[in-house]
Parts: structure tokens; sequence; C-alpha cells
């Protein structure tokens, strides 16, 4: 993904945001600056000057400037014979629905991913990566837009498409089915959302052992999924395993650790009630 922008980066530049994102931008902002001046700002090789530049800002933090730029870039693009060149503003605009959401602008992130979605469909078809990640992020945006059975849906629809091409246990899966399984939890499914943390819980325990963090998250969702469906005993039980491992692992301060205790001891209570 984002092959076009990211070939065009050249390794200085890149060196500059490992080093000092102030450099890389003041780096990127000469260049905009000289082919402004000597191909004009309709020029193809200006735009992606621009879109480079705008990529670099995004990840030096300045997210809000960078967004204002990318937009002007693709606007630009679209009035200009750059516009025909879809690889690059498939990639200008994936790079600008990161930013949006970053920005907390779902709702416009929302629009751009579910245009960009269609795109992708179009062009790669329905199981190329590039077309599975718009959806994955779709479902992102649907999410916190409290649009939970839109995003349910898509989400399903993620998790199916991943497990027929990558199969049920790789990483890019797995982390599909957490946020499907995350997606069902806030539709009140918890008998659902419990099975889907189990899974995952198993699978990550099986490739990634009992102390990894993946498998710790997977299974406090689990115990909190068995917490809501009134199976206290359990929860009981799988929190109070889940407080010992982190106790080893990062410490009785960390707060990880800390909000295990408080759902043991919740679920301890419960247990108490006549």
């Amino acid at each position: 993904m984002f092959a076009g922008i990211r070939r065009s980066l050249s390794k200085l530049a890149m060196g500059y945001v490992q080093r000092s994102p102030d450099m890389a931008v003041g780096f990127r902002g000469q260049e905009v600056a000289h082919h402004t001046r000597r191909y004009g700002p309709d020029d193809a090789r200006t735009i992606v000057s621009r879109a480079d530049y705008a990529v670099v800002l995004h990840r030096a933090g300045e997210t809000e400037q960078a967004e204002v730029e990318l937009a002007e870039v693709i606007e630009r693009a679209e009035a200009t014979a750059a516009g025909a060149d879809q690889a690059f503003m498939q990639n200008a605009r994936t790079w600008h629905a990161h930013m949006l959401f970053d920005l907390r602008r779902f709702a416009d992130a929302e629009r751009e991913w579910r245009a960009l979605s269609l795109v992708c469909e179009q062009l790669y078809g329905s199981d190329h990566p590039d077309t599975v990640a718009a959806h994955q992020s779709h479902a992102a945006a649907l999410y916190e837009l409290d649009r939970f059975q839109e995003a349910e849906t898509e989400a399903a629809d993620v998790v199916a498409r991943l497990t027929a091409s990558q199969g049920a246990d790789s990483r890019d899966t797995l982390r599909a089915r957490s946020s499907h399984a995350e997606y069902l939890y806030s539709l009140g499914r918890y008998s659902e959302s419990e099975d889907a943390w189990r899974q995952i819980a198993e699978a990550e325990n099986r490739l990634l052992g009992a102390a990894d963090p993946g498998t710790l998250h997977a299974r406090e969702e689990h115990a909190i999924a068995l917490y809501r469906l009134g199976n206290f005993q359990e929860a009981a039980a799988e929190f109070a395993q889940l407080v010992m491992l982190r106790e080893r692992t990062l410490g009785g301060g960390h707060a990880d650790t800390q909000r295990a205790q408080a759902w043991h001891q919740d679920a301890l209570t419960e247990l108490e009630q006549p």
C-alpha cells in the first residue's frame, strides 16, 4: 500500500524523519519550492513533491497542516494531468483518509474510506490487500461514529476475506477478528463476543505464548464478556489468572495489572450477592 508515494520519498528524507522530523519537513519544503519555481504549480512533479511533503508533515506529528496540504494536492491533481495517475491518486487519498481519522474527523474519514473501498474493488478486486485494508479502515470509522451494526457487518466481511486468503490465524486475520469481536460486544452480543475472544485468546496463546501482551489482551476481553453474560465464576477465575500473569510480567503497579485486579474484585463481589 502507498507504494507510489513511498517510493518517491528519498532515503535522505526518510533518514531525516528518523533522526529529525524538523529536518525532514525542511528538506521536503525546499523540494516543493524548487519544483514550483522550475516546473510550475500544476506540473505532476510539483504535485507529487507536495504529496511527499504532506506525508512527512504527518509523520512529524503535524497532521492538521498535513491534511490541509494533501487535500489541496488532491484537488489540484484532479484538475490536472496528475489526476489520471490512478496509483498516485489512490495513494494520496489513502493517506488523506488516515489523516482525517487521526484528526478524529470520523465522518469525513468514513466517507473517504467508503469511496476508497469502492475504487479498490474496481481497480484491484475484492481480495487485494489494499481493498481489504480500505474496508477494515472503513469499519473502524463506522465504529467511531457509533454505527456499530454497520461496523460489525463490514468487519465480518473483512474477517471472511482474510481467512480465505491468509488463514484464520495470520496476524492480519487475528487483528481483524479482534476488531470484529469488539464490535459484537458494542452491540451487546456478548455470547458471540465471548466465543470470538475465547478463540482469539487460544490462537494467540498457541502462536505467541501465555505471557504475550496480545494473548493477555484477548483473555481480558474474553473475561469481560463472561462477566457481562453473568458467568461470574468463570470470569473471576480468568481475571485471577490475568492478575497473576501481569504481576509477574508488568508488576503490581502497572495500569493493566490494576485493571485486571479491579475486574477480579467485581466478579468476586457478584459471586457474594444472594
